[in-house]
């Protein structure tokens, strides 16, 4: 399970969170569906949220023109290394163009995801970077030093207009 995000022109962009740990260690995330939180005036979903497990809730607030995913990480995982969050990206090509991403759909909509931003318990500012990988990309959190709960957030744009909680059909 995931986010379907669909844009004005209807194209669509899946992101699924896959795994949660540290380098070598990652669990599988849970793969509850996304919850509605609350609704706007319209009755559109104004925030989705959905527990993945390993102490760590993942939630996407619809913006004008994207949407802003986001995760609260309670508690650190054990291991060592940074922090990974593990996303998948079917049916979409991902590439570098630090520090943000760039998405290129099959369809031909191309997403930007800013740079991300992470903060802990303290209201500090932890180092956070994305790393490409096979199935998408990694969101990488250099915690060391942090306070748990972690607050990660990055933003992907374009020409959205609404999110779904979207099942995988890959």
């Amino acid at each position: 399970e995931g986010v379907l995000a669909i844009t004005e022109q209807g194209s669509e962009l899946r992101v699924r969170l896959e795994t949660i740990g540290r380098d070598g260690g990652g669990r599988e995330a849970l793969r509850a569906a996304p919850r509605v939180k609350s609704l706007d005036v319209a009755g559109r979903p104004k925030r989705l949220a959905a527990d993945r497990g390993s102490a760590t809730t993942e939630w996407w607030i619809p913006l004008h023109r994207g949407f802003e995913q986001g995760f609260e990480v309670a508690a650190a995982p054990e291991g060592d290394g940074p922090l990974r969050l593990g996303l998948d990206i079917p049916d979409a090509d991902v590439l570098d163009v630090s520090p943000a991403l760039s998405i290129d759909s099959d369809d031909g909509t191309v997403w930007s995801v800013s740079r991300v931003v992470a903060t802990d318990a303290r209201g500090a500012d932890v180092s956070a970077w994305y790393e490409l990988s096979n199935r998408g990309f990694d969101i990488v959190v250099q915690d060391t030093n942090a306070a748990y709960p972690l607050s990660i957030d990055p933003i992907y744009t374009t020409g959205i207009t609404s999110l779904s909680a979207g099942s995988s059909s890959t």
